[in-house]
Parts: structure tokens; sequence; C-alpha cells
């Protein structure tokens, strides 16, 4: 899976999201932080953009919440979001 359109699923996914929610329009690039960044964005929206974002790109994310790290510590940039999508899809190639 290539990171730079990993990166843009996730963008359509948050400006989806943040749109549907009536708090559209923010700017969405690599380096965001969606919970912390986006308008009104918490780890409850993480949870609905992480099973999003499971159906847009074909296979299901074994995280609860890919927007925070595995012990729900620090929030993610949508750039480290994309590096762990990608690694996750290159171990599901290599079975």
């Amino acid at each position: 899976m290539d990171k730079s359109k990993t990166i843009e699923v996730i963008t359509q996914v948050l400006q989806g999201l943040q749109s549907t929610s009536g708090r559209g329009g923010q700017q969405i690039s690599q380096e965001t932080c969606p919970i912390g960044d986006l308008d009104q964005f918490d780890s409850l929206n993480g949870v609905e953009a992480t099973v999003e974002l499971s159906d847009q790109i074909g296979f299901d994310l074994p995280d609860v919440n890919i927007f925070v790290n595995e012990d729900g510590t620090k929030a993610r940039t949508v750039a480290e979001i994309a590096d762990c999508i990608c690694k996750i899809a290159a171990s599901k190639e290599s079975k």
C-alpha cells in the first residue's frame, strides 16, 4: 500500500466525518494530529474514523482507534497513521 495514497484516504475520511458533523473546512495535512488539531475531533471520532478507514482500504485494522498509539497515551499525526496502515498492509501481503 502506497503511503501517499493512504494519506489521501485518511484525509478524505477525516474531511467527510468533519463535514457531516458540521465542522468541515479545516486544512488537513500529513502533519495534522486529528485528535487535538481538528475542531471537536476526539477519541470517539477516532474510533468512528478507524471503522470508516477499514471500509475504505478494504481490510480490518487491528486497532480500535488507530488515531492514538498502542497504549492510548499519544495522538498520532496523519503521517503516523498512514505509516501504521502501510505496515499492517505489508504484513497482510506477506502472508
